[in-house]
């Protein structure tokens, strides 16, 4: 059985996490994706849910969430080129 791929790294601020994930070409060129989503608690049932979706109040703390998520995978990607060389 094959092992569940984790996360290169995650960016969180407040209630919205970015997901870093490395992938590979077909090439073997290693390339960063991201998943964003907010985190929010059910009223009805208690639990803590994730979304895609962002309010008007989100979009700050969404803008500061990807520029933190930008300067990672550019660190990522200068260690990964850092390597190949």
């Amino acid at each position: 059985m094959s092992e569940k791929q984790k996360p290169t790294a995650e960016v969180r601020i407040g209630k919205i996490k970015s997901t870093i994930w490395r992938n590979v070409t077909k090439e073997g060129r290693a390339f960063y994706s991201l998943e964003i989503m907010r985190s929010y608690q059910d009223h009805q049932s208690g639990e803590w849910k994730e979304a895609h979706s962002f309010t008007y109040a989100d979009l700050f703390i969404l803008a500061a969430v990807i520029n933190h998520s930008i300067e990672t995978i550019e660190k990522l990607t200068r260690a990964e080129d850092h390597r190949s060389n």
